[in-house]
């Protein structure tokens, strides 16, 4: 059994997109998976949209303070990590705790897209400097890096000029309740509506 650590923020606080992805991985390795599930997260006192497994340990700060927690998943959670035990580390968001991987065996980056580089026009100045410092200090640390599509694998070699052997290619899982099988029957009628073979 191999005790996985997150960076959960996302899992709990987002309510779409980053959040679902993470807690969809989350949640697959927990039902599907006898490792140990250990969850970072910030204590940021606002609505939570998750209930972590009651298997997983679930780390966050004392305070309340919103630049101690910046911190704290910055940089402060690194030592509570260890101590859990964790001994891989998994970002999901496009970021790692600076020196995680001095103090956890293997550490994986989940990389959702380089917008931010491909089109800085649409972000603030001081936003695109912290999402580009962000991604490229993840990629640089992280041993494995994943990459939701084959253009985020090409970005990352182009424009953060990350070496192709780091990077897989794993598309986001679809999670099951959009799932519902279709007939045979609804299969023809929309390729008869439609005019596919």
């Amino acid at each position: 059994m191999t005790a996985i650590a997150f960076d959960a923020k996302r899992a709990f606080y987002n309510h779409s997109g980053l959040g679902a992805y993470s807690r969809f991985v989350i949640d697959a390795l927990d039902v599907h998976t006898n490792n140990r599930l250990v969850l970072a997260k910030p204590n940021l006192q606002r609505e939570e949209f998750y209930t972590a497994p009651a298997s997983a340990q679930v780390l966050q700060p004392l305070s309340t303070n919103y630049i101690a927690n910046a911190y704290w998943r910055s940089k402060g959670c690194v030592q509570d990590v260890a101590d859990s035990g964790a001994e891989v580390f998994h970002g999901l968001s496009a970021e790692l705790p600076i020196a995680i991987n001095k103090v956890i065996r293997k550490t994986v980056v989940t990389m959702h897209d380089l917008i931010f580089m491909r089109y800085p026009h649409y972000f603030r100045w001081h936003d695109q400097r912290i999402f580009k410092w962000k991604a490229a200090a993840a990629c640089e640390a992280a041993d494995k890096i994943i990459a939701v599509s084959k253009m985020t694998a090409d970005d990352l070699m182009e424009l953060l000029r990350v070496p192709a052997h780091k990077i897989e290619v794993i598309g986001q899982g679809c999670n099951p309740i959009f799932f519902r099988p279709i007939s045979s029957a609804e299969k023809s009628a929309v390729m008869q509506k439609y005019g596919l073979e």
